[in-house]
């Protein structure tokens, strides 16, 4: 277990240790939970501050306390200018500690799956770690970061970022020896401005690397050249392009066939539904492949591996009907690669789909664009919900539109059983599993 004296905290934040020194074996941030042996770590937020919750983080264990003023406690503090940058200071030390090389993941799409895939393949005789759920960003990142052990071979971290200059921040703190942007497409242009934006901000990735490291670009994305001059590391391309260093050379629903160097071919049983499933395995193979992992192991883990809970989950056949649920978020492109999956099931089928948040001023063009793709794409029936939704269906024949959950729960009690596969699209805030736990509990009282 990897422990940390508070004068090399002091050191990494440069604060002020008042009291006596000693050592903590991790960092919380929340008093409510076990603090045992822990270094309790005050973030202040809009409506609280931090330093109000020492007492009950050292009721529950903590031995020591990271403040930004003073507090009249029985343990030893630490007394700093900025209690979020020194959370990652301290992460960034911890992480020093492990000794892992840091695989960074960052891009539009397909960033957990990436995750997953990787440590389901890493993971097979490595001593491995990836961030857990959606601990991507400026205080996820980092305390992910303590959960990691000496020992382990490779930290798998996961980069979210809403605007310029969050990527850069989370790579000074995890300084990875391997970078990928998986994908840029039109996600959280809210904060960047345009894709353009999206795609500089996820650059910064690259930017992070030194020359020893391996940058792993998609090569069908057009901002791959602008990536190249970030880095002077080693490179590797993925993609659909004939000259890239791995190519998807064929997909079906149920098989996944990849180009690697040297005309070497990896074929296998698609373990994922999607397209865009088998193009987050070939990134994955060529992290893989250009850290020296066999191939033989890289089909060994993509093969095992299984898609989060939100992910194009199958939930099984209810009443008959086939339920997908892909609604832990959403953005144009992902809910495109949802209906080229809808469009392969059992027919008829119904999407049921709910607001794109945080793309800005397209946001009206963006939810207009994946109803007609909906309809070029034979989907039967959209039953939407949210004001964005609203907006851009109101016209739109294909498009059942409800105010809200109540409203869309009874028709769709009337209607489900009509078609043979329901799949659920929305962004995170929409919250649409409720409508889909409700409509299991329909299955099962029939």
């Amino acid at each position: 277990m990897i422990s940390m004296n508070l004068r090399q905290a002091e050191a990494l934040t440069g604060g002020t240790l008042i009291g006596k020194t000693g050592r903590f074996n991790g960092v919380s941030t929340d008093s409510r939970k076990n603090n045992s042996g822990r270094l309790f770590v005050g973030l202040s937020g809009v409506n609280h501050n931090g330093a109000d919750f020492c007492e009950q983080a050292i009721a529950n264990g903590a031995v020591a306390v990271l403040v930004d003023k003073a507090v009249d406690v029985t343990v030893p503090q630490i007394i700093c200018d900025d209690v979020q940058a020194s959370l990652g200071s301290l992460a960034q030390g911890w992480l020093q500690q492990t000794g892992a090389m840091v695989i960074a993941i960052t891009g539009s799409n397909g960033k957990t799956s990436v995750k997953n895939m990787l440590y389901s393949v890493l993971s097979q005789a490595h001593k491995s770690y990836a961030t857990p759920g959606n601990f991507n960003n400026e205080i996820g990142l980092p305390l992910s970061i303590f959960d990691i052990e000496i020992g382990t071979e490779f930290a798998i971290l996961e980069m979210g970022a809403a605007k310029i200059g969050d990527i850069a921040y989370l790579t000074r703190i995890a300084k990875p020896h391997v970078a990928i942007i998986n994908n840029v497409s039109a996600a959280h242009t809210e904060g960047f401005g345009s894709i353009e934006g999206i795609a500089q901000g996820k650059g910064e990735i690259y930017a992070a690397l030194h020359a020893d490291g391996l940058a792993v670009m998609n090569a069908d994305m057009p901002y791959v050249s602008e990536w190249n001059v970030l880095t002077e590391a080693r490179k590797l391309q993925f993609g659909t392009a004939k000259d890239a260093d791995y190519v998807l050379q064929d997909v079906t629903p149920t098989r996944w066939v990849l180009q690697l160097p040297s005309e070497e071919v990896l074929e296998m049983k698609a373990p994922a539904p999607g397209r865009h499933n088998a193009m987050n395995a070939l990134a994955v193979t060529a992290i893989c492949h250009g850290i020296g992992i066999a191939s033989d192991q890289i089909k060994s883990g993509l093969q095992q591996y299984q898609a989060e809970a939100g992910r194009l989950q199958d939930m099984g056949l209810c009443q008959g009907v086939r339920l997908i649920h892909d609604a832990y978020n959403a953005n144009p492109e992902s809910v495109k690669a949802a209906i080229d999956v809808l469009k392969q099931c059992d027919q008829p089928s119904l999407l049921v789909l709910g607001d794109m948040k945080e793309l800005g001023e397209e946001s009206a063009r963006y939810h207009r664009q994946v109803l007609d793709y909906a309809e070029q794409h034979d989907i039967d029936q959209v039953a939407a919900i949210g004001v964005r939704m609203q907006e851009a269906g109101k016209d739109h024949e294909l498009v059942q539109w409800f105010s809200e959950q109540q409203q869309m729960e009874q028709w769709l009690q009337q209607h489900w059983t009509e078609y043979k596969t329901v799949m659920f699209k929305a962004s995170r805030g929409m919250a649409l599993e409720k409508v889909i736990n409700t409509m299991l509990q329909w299955g099962k009282a029939a």
